[in-house]
């Protein structure tokens, strides 16, 4: 049965279809958070008074997916309310920002951001695919850590306005029906290329409990169906949204399959213009 997407795709399920945890997001299982934590606070000793973790910190802290790549070196980002700030230093990027009344919380005696200000943090570090899975993260159906509209109200009620723009585009992207990161980055892809909304069929495992977790994206109207597959429910370094190795070697069936991997979700102009040319190659009409 088709269940609806406010961005309107169709979510169709596959028979016999195992449900996971939301492990299935890849990068942060809870034994890494946990690890994590356990870390965190430890460093905490070490930090000037009132300071608290954010940023991507933050975000690995409640579990949010961001992509390893983005932090680099930095190991932590630790804040205090300005006019404050942290000094930065080997591994740790200080801050000092204005922060409103509610957006330091304590979980498991750490200091950091809310779910809601670290995403919005996370707006001047991410580019818009990126942002829209974080967010998408936080509000899934299952198992929701906030709300769309507390998300847009904490865009609304930032302190600083730099990176409203990007937040509000993300805020209007959100589905709380994706179940992965590359899930929503290609659900955004696919709006910014302006192709027809597509049919989104998932398999997580086989009957027999095997993991398999890929996803496919149905373009009826122009025939053409995009696929991936996760190789590793938790990925890695390399690779952290956890992907098979790309198979650029689109079929000569209807629709037209064009394998995806995660190079291409880095590179969505490339991506567009990819799957343009697949579908002018194969006498496609243009839509």
């Amino acid at each position: 049965m088709s269940q609806p997407d406010p961005n309107g795709a169709r979510l169709t399920a596959v028979p016999r279809v195992v449900v996971p945890d939301r492990t299935y997001w890849g990068l942060r299982s809870p034994d890494t958070t946990m690890e994590l934590r356990q870390r965190a606070r430890h460093f905490s000793i070490m930090l000037p008074r009132q300071s608290f973790y954010t940023h991507t910190t933050a975000a690995r802290l409640h579990g949010i997916p961001v992509p390893a790549r983005v932090d680099g070196a930095i190991r932590y980002h630790v804040t205090r309310a300005a006019p404050d700030r942290v000094a930065s230093s080997l591994g740790v990027c200080g801050h000092g920002l204005k922060m409103g009344a509610d957006d330091v919380v304590e979980h498991d005696r750490v200091r950091l951001t809310s779910v809601e200000r670290t995403w919005c943090d996370l707006g001047g570090l991410l580019a818009l695919p990126d942002l829209v899975a974080a967010g998408d993260y936080l509000i899934h159906w299952q198992d929701p850590l906030t709300s769309q509209r507390r998300l847009a109200q904490a865009v609304e009620q930032l302190p600083n306005r730099r990176n409203v723009r990007i937040l509000r585009a993300a805020v209007a992207s959100l589905s709380d029906r994706s179940d992965s990161p590359p899930e929503s980055m290609l659900r955004v892809i696919l709006a910014a290329g302006r192709f027809p909304p597509a049919v989104v069929t998932r398999v997580v495992s086989d009957g027999y409990g095997e993991y398999i977790a890929h996803t496919d994206f149905l373009i009826e109207e122009l025939g053409v169906l995009l696929h991936y597959r996760s190789a590793d429910v938790r990925g890695t370094i390399d690779d952290p949204w956890g992907w098979s190795s790309r198979d650029d070697n689109p079929t000569d069936g209807n629709p037209l399959v064009i394998e995806l991997d995660s190079d291409d979700l880095r590179d969505p102009a490339g991506l567009i213009d990819r799957i343009w040319t697949c579908l002018r190659t194969q006498g496609t009409p243009r839509y």
